[in-house]
């Protein structure tokens, strides 16, 4: 049950008992169901207001990982690759994507999410669909 289906719970427990209340009481009473009603109100607000932001913030990632992989293909176009590529243990990986052929540079951050989206084409690619079919080439 949510905050909002206990209050009328409480509200209707109240409403149906035998509880006979004074004018001050029965003042108090509605004075609390009020102000629960109210609370209860705003938490749901917040929690709309928390479900947009969290959509929000995705959608941020996203471009931001896109920005990212733009700004790193760039690099690599302008031959920038060779001084901060050039060594093996740089941690970066190049593939291929699948749909529209454009060569990414992924991270170890990347390989860890599990998927990356294409900054030429925006499809979301499965990392482990293409390391698994690496390794069966090599068999």
């Amino acid at each position: 049950m949510n905050s909002k289906e206990k209050i009328a719970y409480l509200s209707g427990l109240i409403a149906g008992s035998d509880i006979e209340f004074g004018k001050k009481e029965q003042k108090v009473a509605n004075a609390v169901m009020d102000t629960l009603t109210t609370i209860a109100d705003e938490i749901v607000a917040t929690n709309e207001r928390i479900d947009e932001i969290d959509d929000s913030l995705g959608h941020l990632f996203t471009t931001l990982e896109l920005i990212s992989h733009t700004m790193m293909h760039a690099l690599r176009l302008d031959g920038v690759d060779e001084d901060l590529f050039g060594d093996d243990d740089s941690g970066l990986y190049e593939i291929e994507c699948p749909n529209c052929d454009e060569l990414l540079l992924i991270d170890e951050e990347d390989l860890d999410e599990g998927s990356v989206v294409c900054y030429e084409c925006g499809q979301i690619i499965s990392l482990e669909d293409i390391f698994d079919d690496d390794e069966d080439d090599e068999d």
